[in-house]
């Protein structure tokens, strides 16, 4: 089993859109840039962790006003200050900066590799250049968001699992809470049933989408024909209009909004959840004198960045379906390629 899945994963990178990057003359730039962007994730989550030990100091002082001065608080707020400007202005910009750039060029080098591997077969156009873009973004987007959800795991897991001590979980059974790192097992089983329902609800997205493009494409293509045959062409013998296209078209966007709207309101659900979660799971503790507003706070600020994490495939199914549909293109028209050349 795991041979073979080996093997798809393999079969998956093993193609062009991905050699013509990563295993060329552009290998150094894509290795070079990808390592700075992992270095900025990680720089990202360091942050994250000392705000949120800054978040809890801060409920504390508000809390517990009469225990502390307004210095202690304007300490306090410093470094929240800071600590959001670096992370906000310097390392978010300079990800994103670098993810558009990397982008680029992964997109230039794939474009010269279809259009120097011999004639581009017919209707090639818009796979070089919509379909290319589209699963480049896709990809990008998805690969630094996986990487960020696991380095947030590695962070913020241990954080909760030591935030756990002390707090009574009200609506668990009795002796529930004594579990080590209960916080982590509540949530964990929370998303791991929310990932199941999620992928159940959008099992047919990716089979849609490609319904979808295929539609969109037929009818671009007969707009084509159009321009250069007039309004009625004749192709294969056979009169047909742009306006044939259109029902097809319709049916299969109305599908795929249909599925994205169950998609939307299950993750919506989900994240609503999620947000109040931490605080019934406090609650008991914080009344009975056994832990501070600012734990609680903490606790739900770890959760939200837990939750972000282990939601990375709940919250991105119809990329990835759109991403199964924009490799599947890519590779016929790869095939193509290596008939034409």
């Amino acid at each position: 089993m795991i041979r073979a899945l080996f093997k798809r994963v393999r079969a998956y990178f093993d193609r062009g859109v991905f050699r013509a990057f990563f295993c060329r003359e552009h290998a150094r730039f894509a290795y070079g840039i990808g390592s700075l962007l992992i270095a900025l994730i990680v720089a990202e989550t360091i942050v994250a962790l000392y705000l949120n030990v800054v978040f809890g100091q801060t409920a504390d002082i508000l809390a517990n006003h009469t225990a502390h001065t307004s210095e202690e608080f304007y300490a306090a707020t410093r470094k929240w200050i800071l600590l959001s400007l670096a992370n906000d202005v310097v390392i978010v910009v300079a990800t994103s900066y670098l993810s558009k750039w990397y982008a680029l060029r992964w997109r230039v080098a794939v474009t010269r590799y279809y259009i120097g591997a011999g004639n581009l077969p017919k209707n090639a156009s818009q796979r070089v250049e919509r379909d290319l873009d589209s699963f480049i973004g896709i990809f990008l987007m998805l690969a630094t968001g996986f990487m960020s959800s696991v380095i947030t795991l590695i962070g913020f897991l241990p954080m909760l699992w030591i935030l756990s001590r002390g707090v009574d979980v009200g609506f668990l059974p009795r002796g529930w809470s004594d579990i080590d790192g209960i916080i982590v097992w509540v949530l964990a089983v929370t998303c791991i049933v929310a990932t199941a329902i999620a992928w159940a609800i959008g099992w047919f997205l990716k089979e849609i989408e490609d319904q979808k493009r295929e539609a969109d494409a037929g009818l671009r293509g007969a707009l084509v024909l159009s321009e250069n045959h007039g309004i009625y062409p004749i192709r294969d013998h056979i009169r047909f209009s742009p306006i044939d296209h259109i029902p097809r078209v319709y049916r299969t966007q109305m599908r795929f909004f249909k599925n994205i709207a169950f998609c939307e309101s299950w993750t919506t659900l989900y994240t609503l959840t999620i947000e109040v979660l931490p605080y019934y799971i406090g609650v008991e503790s914080l009344f009975a004198g056994a832990i501070l507003y600012g734990t609680i706070i903490r606790i739900a600020d770890a959760f939200g960045n837990v939750k972000k994490s282990v939601s990375f495939f709940i919250e991105n199914r119809p990329s990835f379906a759109v991403l199964q549909a924009m490799h599947k293109r890519l590779v016929e028209l790869e095939d193509n390629l290596d008939i034409s050349s």
